[in-house]
């Protein structure tokens, strides 16, 4: 216990006051001699004792009465947060209010946010004028990091909106640790936490070294905890072509408690709508749908899907976008000696511009630009191809291996600094017939009609060499031989893939150039030269997004611009040759379908969408609460229900438990207890 007004105290001594006025009142008792007198000295000692308590107890009264007095003066209370009660120093509070999406679910009287917000204005009123305080969001701007007077704070709340960042409870109060750190000067010092925290909020524990520092958690409810929406789309396929139907699937989430059925879907693709779906999901669950659309031609496209929901409506729509290639660049390199089948498969084909090398010392700058690389039985293979072919595949583009029949030592060197799939052995001379194609992956996708069915017209294998991923890399058994050996594989490397083969283009080895199968190949491995890439991004996510530009010398800035509106902006970029990285996470961009320029033209589409789950999480129940304050012993919970509870929360919070009203009434007790001592114990 502790008191406002100490130097109260010393009016203590006033206790010695009732205290001698006691003893000067005691009279001594005059002796009266009877004949016989021995019943009167019995009745005379009893009054004696009886008289004696009666005034010891008015006197404890007094005394009491007197002492309780003192200490409502005193003004005692029990501490409930560390630090100075009052003083001529500032108290500094740090209020963090929550400005994600999930405080737009409707509250009682608005929404989460405005609640937060009048809890915020609440707070600081309930301080002095002198006090100073941090008016804290998700984006942790470099405004939002001083320290304002009363009226300063209340003008920058006015403007706090909802935005896509989120923040856990771990960041926020080591950031309010960090500014609050500094200003130890005598006044207390406090945290307040506006949120709905939900469970996706709660991170690791906090290491809060300032045992002087406490925390206030303030929750706010929503009326109704439900959002219906999107939370991710993907396609069917890596490669979007012309007049190729293309499965987007998408996954629908339900926050409500009740079951919803045959949701209405749409989709729009370049502001035209297309064949709508629908999607049944049950309470506080997910639902894969599926919408199927094609397009005409090459180009760029930008698309959404849209629900209709009337609680929360940042991620009713899900925007993607993707390019289709007007012409896929294809470089075919022959060999010394090496025939012209693969370069035959495209020429003539007007979704393809062919360039065609010749030659064991190529020109490596015409790589540049290119999409698809085919070696045919390249022998004299340097260290410089190697360094050549990392950069082209981590430039996204993607490459056709076959070996060389001179130089087999060669490719196998080749094929490990390249780290993809190489030779698990020699040439291997025995004549295999059959073997499995695999025609369900998605390196056949809308090749064959019947995936079901086994294909038993395969090449006929008479010499190869057998690969193996010994690179450990994500790499995909297309040709299997019947004894186990893998002859054809399609393997990721850099930001490309890479179609190896351990068969060279001569009859010697096997009939794979006059095979129905070796035309599919090549042109699936062009068509997937170019996918779709990522269809969408985060935003405020860190990863880059990655733009591959048709000439590499350019010099001047990307920027991007959101479609239909005014809207742009020149984000961050690193350039390495023919490849820009774009950092979006510091820019406020909104979720939309986006334009990525370069000198005023269009090098590629963009889609952002913010962070799903922020309208899907569930606040925190009771045992939750328990658990978390039992394991941050500087953080608190202060009930919020209304103006009066709060204002009561933080009296206690900054004032403690006040006992001086107890005092008055111990000091009335005991008054009344001296007059009823004083009117009926005779």
């Amino acid at each position: 216990m502790s008191f406002v007004y100490p130097y109260f105290l010393f009016a203590l001594f006033s206790l010695l006051i009732p205290v001698i006025i006691h003893l000067i009142n005691l009279r001594r008792y005059k002796k009266i001699y009877f004949s016989n007198v021995s019943l009167l000295q019995e009745i005379q000692t009893q009054s004696k004792k009886r008289r004696q308590l009666r005034e010891w107890l008015i006197l404890a009264s007094r005394i009491l009465a007197l002492s309780f007095l003192v200490f409502a003066f005193a003004q005692p209370y029990i501490k409930t947060a560390p630090g100075a009660y009052r003083n001529d120093a500032p108290a500094y509070v740090s209020i963090y209010v929550d400005n994600s999406f999930s405080m737009e679910k409707p509250a009682r009287n608005g929404n989460l946010l405005s609640e937060a917000m009048r809890r915020a204005e609440e707070i600081v009123k309930s301080y002095r004028a002198a006090d100073r305080f941090q008016l804290l969001t998700n984006e942790f701007s470099g405004s939002s990091m001083r320290f304002m007077t009363r009226d300063e704070f209340l003008s920058a709340l006015a403007d706090v909106q909802a935005g896509p960042v989120s923040r856990t409870l771990d960041e926020v109060m080591l950031k309010q640790q960090d500014q609050l750190g500094s200003k130890n000067e005598g006044g207390p010092r406090r945290a307040y936490l506006i949120s709905d925290f939900a469970t996706n909020t709660i991170g690791g524990l906090p290491s809060i070294r300032d045992t002087a520092l406490v925390f206030a958690a303030i929750p706010v409810r929503p009326e109704r905890n439900e959002n219906l929406g999107i939370d991710s789309v993907w396609t069917s396929s890596p490669v979007i072509s012309p007049n190729i139907p293309v499965d987007l699937s998408f996954r629908i989430v339900n926050s409500a408690e009740n079951d919803l059925s045959e949701v209405p879907v749409r989709l729009f693709l370049n502001g035209e709508q297309k064949t709508p779906a629908s999607v049944s999901v049950a309470a506080g669950s997910k639902a894969v749908g599926q919408l199927s659309f094609s397009v005409p031609s090459g180009g760029k496209y930008h698309g959404y899907i849209e629900v209709d929901d009337a609680s929360m409506h940042f991620d009713d729509r899900f925007y993607f976008s993707f390019t289709v290639a007007e012409k896929i660049r294809i470089g075919v390199l022959n060999g010394n000696g090496a025939g012209n089948a693969p370069a035959q498969v495209f020429e003539g084909d007007e979704q393809f511009d062919l360039k065609r090398f010749q030659g064991d010392r190529p020109d490596f700058s015409a790589w540049n630009g290119l999409d698809l690389l085919v070696l045919n039985q390249v022998s004299s293979l340097s260290t410089g191809w190697a360094t050549e072919l990392n950069r082209f595949l981590e430039d996204g583009g993607s490459v056709v291996f076959f070996p060389s029949a001179e130089n087999s030592a060669a490719s196998a060197e080749l094929l490990r600094n390249i780290k993809v799939a190489g030779f698990g052995g020699g040439l291997r001379t025995n004549t295999l017939k059959g073997g499995k194609l695999a025609i369900q992956s998605p390196f056949f996708s809308h090749v064959f009609e019947n995936k079901n069915r086994e294909i038993t017209d395969v090449p006929v294998v008479k010499q190869y060499f057998p690969l193996q991923n010994r690179a450990g890399n994500i790499w995909e058994p297309l040709f299997t031989l019947p004894n186990g050996d893998v002859v054809i594989a399609w393997c990721n490397s850099g930001k490309g893939h890479v179609l190896v083969s351990g068969l060279p283009l001569q009859s010697a080895y096997s009939n794979l150039t006059a095979h129905a199968v070796f035309v599919p190949l090549l042109l699936k491995s062009a068509f997937n030269a170019r996918g779709t890439g990522d269809l969408y991004y985060t935003a405020g996510a860190a990863v880059p997004v990655t733009v591959r530009l048709e000439n590499a010398a350019g010099e001047g800035a990307l920027d991007i611009k959101k479609v239909g509106e005014s809207w742009e902006a020149i984000p961050g970029q690193r350039r390495n040759g023919n490849t820009v990285q774009l950092f979006l996470n510091d820019m406020n961009a909104a979720a939309g379908n986006y334009e990525i320029r370069e000198n005023g033209s269009i090098v590629a589409p963009l889609a952002i969408n913010f962070a799903p789950g922020e309208g899907l999480a569930l606040p925190l129940v009771d045992e939750q609460w328990d658990a978390l304050l039992k394991e941050i012993p500087s953080l608190r919970k202060m009930d919020a229900n209304n103006a009066a509870a709060l204002a009561e929360g933080i009296q206690q919070l900054e004032q403690g438990i006040p006992l001086w009203k107890w005092c008055i009434v111990a000091v009335l007790l005991f008054l009344l207890a001296e007059v009823l001592l004083i009117r009926f114990m005779r």
